[in-house]
């Protein structure tokens, strides 16, 4: 019985020492791959090093800051931790595009620095779910450089609009305006938006007459080119040339009001080939009049000498007929 009960004991303590054993073993494991990931995360947050946007928006240089300093005092990271530190990476990188694509005079890097402006929302949005980030006002603080960001590029919008001729650029730029401000919950986003859509509608209209315009010479060229220009045709030609040189003329003062440039360069080419054919129907119809009024001369002169050797037959006649009378008389 005591054999036994020392036997128990024994395989008691042994297992005992096993699952010490065994639990040292993973936290030993556990403790060198939890500092693994503090150091990744450390290195990974201090890699965020972008001095001239940080000088911009200080805001989220405290943020980046903050969070290398919480980091380096944590043995471990939790999943909580790593999600969150996770997403202000994220953040403050596509940061750093948007602020390079902002720098840029290019409008179109403007537009594309909006876009990707709004694509931090989602992630403020999931940042504000982990306690600490709130805690520390991380949510808060980007959303004030947001703002700040977002005035910038509607201030930049609002002068390109006023520097600018060309009539179409000045509707996206215009729109482009709206949209910052409509990030920001600034309510002068409605009206700015109203003007531009309804600019856009009488541009829409002037471009749909030119390109109209455009596409009816190119069909009358086309029909002058096909056809045997006789007296008929060419009057038809320069009847409808007349007509479609006055309609290029008024779709070119549009071009030029809206600043198209492209489109008054077409236009002031379909001009010169339109009154080239108008000349030319012109000089056809000249050409055939002359030619009528050649043959209805040598016509009339046939016809004239005719009538004129005929009359003075008749008066033969007569005269002859007179003396006839004469000698019968005498």
């Amino acid at each position: 019985m005591y054999r036994v009960c020392m036997c128990d004991r024994y395989h008691k303590t042994l297992l005992s020492l096993l699952l010490a054993l065994i639990s040292l073993t993973i936290l030993a494991n556990g403790a060198t791959d939890c500092s693994l990931d503090t150091k990744e995360y450390v290195k990974k947050v201090n890699e965020l090093n972008y001095p001239e946007m940080y000088g911009d928006y200080p805001e989220l240089k405290t943020i980046q800051s903050q969070t290398v300093s919480s980091l380096q005092g944590r043995p471990c990271l939790d999943k909580e931790t790593k999600n969150y530190v996770d997403i202000i990476v994220k953040i403050i990188n596509t940061y750093n595009e948007l602020y390079s694509l902002s720098e840029s005079n290019i409008p179109e890097n403007h537009e594309s620095a909006i876009t990707k402006a709004e694509l931090i929302k989602p992630d403020i949005e999931s940042l504000e779910i982990y306690k600490e980030s709130r805690e520390k006002y991380y949510p808060l603080l980007i959303k004030i450089s947001l703002r700040k960001f977002y005035k910038n590029e509607a201030e930049y919008f609002e002068n390109r609009v006023k520097n600018e001729r060309n009539t179409n650029n000045k509707i996206k730029f215009s729109l482009n305006e709206a949209r910052a401000y409509k990030n920001i919950g600034d309510p002068k986003y409605a009206e700015i938006s109203y003007r531009a859509e309804a600019e856009k509608a009488a541009y829409d209209y002037d471009i749909n007459l030119i390109k109209e315009a455009i596409q009816n010479s190119n069909d009358f060229l086309n029909y002058a080119d096909s056809n045997v220009k006789g007296f008929f045709t060419s009057i038809e030609l320069f009847g409808k040339g007349f007509k479609l040189e006055e309609s290029i003329i008024y779709a070119n003062k549009l071009s030029i009001h809206h600043e198209e440039d492209q489109l008054k360069n077409l236009g002031d080419e379909l001009t010169g080939k339109i009154q080239i054919i108008k000349k030319e129907a012109a000089a056809s119809i000249i050409k055939y009049i002359l030619i009528i009024s050649v043959i209805y001369l040598i016509v009339s002169l046939y016809f004239s000498g005719s009538i004129t050797r005929w009359k003075k037959e008749i008066d033969n006649v007569d005269l002859g007929n007179d003396l006839l009378e004469g000698l019968t008389l005498e």
